[in-house]
């Protein structure tokens, strides 16, 4: 117990800087998404047909974070067991949609530009068309 409450005073400033980075995540996302409802094309949105569902669930995931900075707060604050399983619990949520994001993001930028709906498989040539 005493390397917890040792520990405690660096949990404080942790929290912020989580808080921070999912506002900033939050921001982002929704300025792109806003981006991307209006049809304004830009280098990081044209051309893959998954941006939109990468940024909501980049919008859930901030969401999720943001709000799960509260409970984690009272639980620093009361410190118990009690105010654990709700930290904990919000914490691994929060943690697993910005997992999965993240998860989207790499599928977004590692796809190719031969899948998107502009290129298809001519079979009689047996090769790729590209349509201007």
């Amino acid at each position: 117990m005493a390397a917890g409450t040792a520990c405690r005073r660096y949990i404080g400033p942790l929290l912020c800087v989580n808080l921070v980075m999912h506002a900033a995540v939050l921001g982002l996302a929704g300025w792109s998404l806003n981006k991307f409802i209006d049809g304004e094309t830009h280098h990081h949105l044209g051309g893959n047909t998954s941006s939109g569902y990468l940024l909501v669930f980049s919008l859930m995931a901030g969401v999720v974070g943001v709000c799960s900075v509260l409970p984690r707060l009272l639980h620093v604050r009361a410190w118990r067991g009690e105010t654990l399983a709700a930290a904990a619990s919000t914490g691994l949520v929060s943690w697993a949609l910005t997992a999965l994001s993240f998860g989207l993001t790499a599928l977004c930028a590692l796809t190719p530009a031969a899948y998107s709906l502009t290129h298809y498989y001519n079979p009689t040539t047996l090769g790729w068309r590209f349509d201007p």
